[in-house]
């Protein structure tokens, strides 16, 4: 997913999960951000935690070929 230049992660969050899966989303956690800048581009990884209503589908086959849902595992490092 790509964030708008002048968009927020947690904007463009809702609007693609909105297009992509059809769910709403209720609540956004960001629990870890990472940025490289590089010689040519800029490089951003947001993991971020949603809660949302609706029932996920694939709104978008010719892109997505598979839908996973992961769960976060709790880790004592």
């Amino acid at each position: 997913m790509n964030i708008d230049k002048w968009d927020s992660v947690e904007k463009t969050v809702k609007k693609e999960l909105k297009e992509e899966l059809g769910i709403s989303v209720e609540k956004i956690n960001q629990l870890w951000s990472f940025k490289e800048i590089m010689p040519y581009w800029l490089f951003n990884l947001n993991i971020i935690e949603v809660e949302y209503t609706g029932e996920p589908q694939n709104l978008e086959p010719e892109k997505h070929t598979h839908t996973v849902w992961a769960e976060i595992i709790e880790s004592d490092n």
